[in-house]
């Protein structure tokens, strides 16, 4: 049965609007509840005061675009910002669900495969879930699709304006989610620049340069203001929980007392400062006159992460992991084990969403066995005293076992269509960048929220798996694919 464009559109926003119906009528309820004290917001007070893009100009724990949004929608919707964000994240996956179904329908997908995916997609635990939580990660994977769906469109046509929209959304990411580095965005420009009509590649080049001004301002002010050059003053203490903190405590303790690292060393990097009084009391700590960066605490009580100190907390953790590393780099080998391991779990085992995906009750356990081939349903909590106990079984079995199985497969199906530029190979480029960086450097400088980071590229891992699988079976490629 053909459907034209728009009325499967419509299919997809009336079939996404009562499933929102339903997901609310199972308990499932917005969890505003991060802004009064994630590790990554600035104090809400701060947020929805007058001065909030002064206070964004002292942010440097985070880039500013994510803080902006929370301070826009805190200004605007006052004491009902709950219901505000979410609108604005039922919008978001809204945006998230049709951008699948276009890059399915980018690869040939035919229409009725292509909106049951997103469909699909769009009613899974992992998406109701985080689609109710305040946290960038469902944002972010809803910009990544479209990123990548503007990649594919500019491959397919070479079109400058393509590459202004690719390259637009990737300073977004950028000013959004220090995980995508200023690096990430230079090898986007290349890859637009080389993509773009020849005629018009030295415009691509001078929107490239356009388009990355707030990045160059944001790195010129934490370099001038803060002394370190990058989007967040966080990276050594990433970095410490994939090196240092990989150490058994017995042996961390030993390298302090030997002076091998610091005193820091013993204490978590992300730990509060009032376990660090003594190191405060004789360490000359940067002033500048406003709470965003010297108040302890938030005023709703929480330890303040944006606090000045922590950017030379992040200097000495980096000292001590570079230290590790040298001298014990097996720790880091551990690190990516159990990196990748956490990264193969379902998105939905994570604690911070456990409590909307526990609401929708069995049919969480279902979806999860019938569409990621996880039989055993874990909770983080159980999955970590499985992994300590030594009960592997349980930990593989809860795994995402279809991803982990299929996944490989289609990347070495993906490589072999790239090294020997069969169908539409270039079309697959851009997916393959942002699935590679965001894997990568996702997985370096994190062990434990793994599944949390993946699944920000979870839309274009489907693209991935379910395109190879088609265009590799034949009877797949007949049922699910419209002839070239």
């Amino acid at each position: 049965m053909k459907f034209d464009k728009h009325r499967n559109i419509f299919i997809l926003v009336a079939f996404y609007a009562i499933s929102r119906v339903m997901i609310f009528l199972l308990g499932v309820r917005f969890d505003a509840s991060p802004i009064t004290w994630y590790w990554q917001y600035l104090d809400p007070q701060l947020l929805g005061g007058e001065s909030l893009l002064g206070n964004l100009w002292l942010l440097h724990s985070q880039p500013p675009l994510y803080n902006f949004f929370l301070g826009f929608i805190l200004n605007i919707f006052g004491e009902n910002y709950t219901l505000g964000f979410h609108i604005s994240y039922l919008f978001i996956g809204l945006i998230l669900c049709v951008s699948l179904y276009f890059l399915l329908r980018e690869f040939r997908v035919k229409q009725w495969v292509s909106m049951t995916v997103a469909l699909l997609f769009s009613i899974s635990p992992s998406a109701i879930s985080y689609e109710n939580w305040l946290f960038y990660t469902y944002p972010i994977c809803a910009v990544l699709s479209v990123v990548a769906l503007m990649g594919i469109k500019l491959a397919r046509t070479h079109k400058l304006s393509y590459a202004v929209c690719f390259l637009v959304l990737t300073s977004v990411l950028v000013l959004s989610r220090s995980l995508f580095h200023p690096v990430f965005y230079l090898i986007s420009v290349i890859l637009a620049v080389l993509l773009t009509d020849r005629a018009k590649r030295k415009k691509a080049i001078g929107a490239g340069f356009l388009i990355a001004v707030p990045i160059l301002v944001i790195l010129l002010k934490n370099l001038l203001l803060f002394g370190f050059l990058g989007t967040s003053s966080w990276f050594g203490l990433n970095l410490a929980k994939v090196s240092t903190f990989m150490l058994p405590d017995r042996e961390r303790e030993a390298m302090v007392n030997d002076g091998t690292l610091s005193e820091h060393a013993l204490v978590h990097p992300f730990g509060e400062l009032w376990r660090r009084e003594e190191w405060l009391a004789k360490t000359e700590i940067p002033i500048y006159g406003s709470a965003a960066t010297d108040s302890m605490y938030k005023s709703t009580g929480e330890n303040n992460y944006n606090h000045s100190a922590y950017i030379i907390l992040s200097r000495q953790y980096f000292s001590d992991a570079v230290s590790v590393l040298s001298k014990r780099p097996a720790v880091f080998v551990k690190a990516m084990v159990h990196a990748y391991g956490h990264y193969f779990a379902p998105s939905s085992c994570y604690p911070l969403v456990e409590d909307n995906v526990r609401k929708l009750g069995v049919y969480a356990g279902i979806y999860e066995f019938v569409f990621q081939g996880s039989p055993l349903m874990l909770t983080r909590l159980e999955l970590a005293l499985a992994e300590d106990s030594g009960n592997y079984i349980s930990v593989i079995l809860s795994l995402n076992l279809l991803m982990l199985t299929l996944l490989p497969v289609a990347l070495i199906y993906w490589s072999i269509q790239v090294l020997k530029r069969k169908e539409d190979w270039i079309l697959i480029i851009p997916v393959l960048l942002i699935f590679a960086f965001a894997t990568v450097a996702g997985n370096t400088v994190e062990v434990g929220e793994n599944n949390r980071f993946r699944f920000m590229i979870d839309p274009l891992i489907i693209v991935l798996i379910l395109v190879a699988l088609f265009r590799m079976f034949a009877p797949f490629h007949k049922l699910c694919l419209d002839k070239e």
